[in-house]
């Protein structure tokens, strides 16, 4: 038979274990946006973008998987905002310090894959995990294909500093890259501004300093369909990962959190009030 002393130590445990769980936290969201029309929308809290630039394989073989990155920057080259407050990306002909033609008019000024693949990267302060992507160009009624291939890439190399070394035949999980593969992002446009809803990805939190972000790259992975792609990006969205998303809560033996010893005192004051009260 239950004795009030009991449910009294019960409730007193029930509460501190609903506290443990709390004090557990949960993980800090962001969203990065180019909604300040001059894309500088770079604090987000505790998270920073250290660094924002334009890469594109422009090595004389565009489009291959042997032709290596090249940071794309320098007049009328490079990022792009557009007046929507959406970023494309000019890339230059292969082997020239010029611009590409096509590049100056739609839709080869926005990322795309015709011809050179294109790709923003994304440089944070600290380890993040992205989770979701929305473009603010072409909307709904437009034809165009909007597959998009996104790149986290977890090794120990600065991936700005030896970006335009790589090719996207060296990009592979073993080099330290996961990539995802997203289908047809979102492009039912409303509001203001009117971005078309998030495409959301992984799954398996994978968090890393450096993301890219541009349109699909059948050489990185996925098996989507083989139209050209074009899009212009307007946010993405991640977060900070918890000890929960991590699955390593528990604390260290020996060294209690100092949520935990409060807690500890909560119930030894349960204990005298129960044996107080059972007097």
């Amino acid at each position: 038979m239950e004795t009030k002393k009991t449910s009294i130590v019960k409730s007193v445990l029930a509460v501190s274990l609903a506290a443990i769980s709390s004090a557990a936290g949960a993980a800090t969201s962001f969203t990065w946006n180019t909604a300040d029309s001059n894309y500088t929308n770079t604090s987000l809290g505790s998270v920073t973008v250290s660094s924002l630039s334009a890469w594109a394989n422009t090595d004389g073989s565009d489009g291959t998987s042997s032709a290596l990155w090249e940071q794309q920057s320098g007049y009328n080259n490079g990022l792009q905002l557009y007046s929507a407050y959406d970023l494309g990306v000019k890339a230059k002909t292969a082997a020239s310090s010029t611009n590409a033609a096509n590049e100056d008019y739609s839709p080869n000024h926005a990322i795309d894959n015709d011809g050179a693949h294109e790709f923003i990267l994304f440089v944070f302060n600290q380890a993040v995990a992205l989770t979701e992507v929305a473009i603010g160009w072409p909307d709904a009624s437009s034809s165009l294909d909007t597959d998009m291939t996104v790149v986290a890439y977890t090794g120990a190399a600065d991936l700005l500093a030896t970006m335009g070394t790589l090719s996207s035949a060296n990009m592979t999980e073993a080099n330290g890259f996961t990539d995802f593969a997203l289908s047809n992002v979102g492009r039912d446009q409303s509001g203001s501004p009117a971005w078309g809803t998030p495409s959301t990805f992984n799954a398996g939190n994978i968090e890393s300093k450096y993301w890219l972000v541009g349109a699909y790259n059948s050489h990185l992975g996925g098996s989507l369909d083989s139209t050209k792609d074009y899009m212009k990006l307007a946010l993405v969205g991640g977060k900070l990962l918890d000890c929960t998303d991590r699955g390593n809560c528990t604390p260290p033996p020996g060294v209690p959190e100092p949520t935990t010893l409060g807690l500890f005192g909560l119930g030894l004051v349960g204990l005298r009030y129960a044996k107080r009260f059972r007097k």
